[in-house]
């Protein structure tokens, strides 16, 4: 059965459903940052706000396997019967955060990757597909101002500014090889740039 928006059970394009799995594949590891570093925040507001990105992220993940689900897929499968080659997240989140600086880093990109992914479909044929589109948008706005406080504080420190600008430098290519080899989007840019 071919695709049919808001029509439950027909098959999807393996294009778009790559592009929902790895937005929830991202989400999901992204949660369980949120989840494994909670107590590393610098105060008792951190750990609220981590933990409220945390269960957001889970929840974006469950709504867009609920989605697949309900077009053939197996949600306990994509839930928890994967293995990590299976899952289709950003190489940013393979590597455990180094510090609170690399954490914020890492977090900031693979909130703002997963938004710039999302965003695509705001505007989906299917209304059940923008709906969690802009779910997600609405979310990471809150979890983007969270992360610009912390340039600000971070910016206020010489040893801090360091090892963000370190762990930027190691984390923004990650980031970008999520939209595919690195090469493109540079020549895309320099493309953009002629004109």
């Amino acid at each position: 059965m071919a695709y049919t928006p808001g029509n439950p059970g027909s098959r999807l394009n393996e294009n778009f459903e790559n592009d929902l799995l790895a937005i929830a594949d991202t989400k999901l590891v992204l949660g369980n940052w949120y989840a494994e570093c909670t107590m590393n925040g610098r105060s008792l507001p951190d750990f609220a706000a981590i933990l409220g990105m945390c269960t957001s992220n889970y929840g974006h993940t469950r709504a867009i396997y609920q989605y697949l689900a309900a077009h053939g897929h197996n949600y306990e499968y994509l839930e928890r019967g994967r293995g990590p080659d299976e899952i289709r997240s950003s190489n940013l989140l393979d590597e455990a955060p180094t510090g609170w600086e690399d954490f914020i880093v890492s977090t900031w990109l693979a909130e703002l990757s997963t938004w710039m992914l999302a965003s695509g479909f705001l505007k989906h044929e299917d209304r059940a597909v923008a709906g969690i589109a802009k779910k997600i948008g609405e979310e990471t706005y809150f979890h983007l101002k969270y992360s610009q406080g912390w340039f600000q504080i971070i910016g206020e420190g010489k040893k801090q500014t360091t090892l963000f600008q370190k762990a930027f430098a190691h984390r923004f290519p990650l980031a970008l090889q999520w939209f595919g080899p690195l090469f493109e989007v540079v020549r895309f840019k320099d493309a953009e740039l002629a004109h």
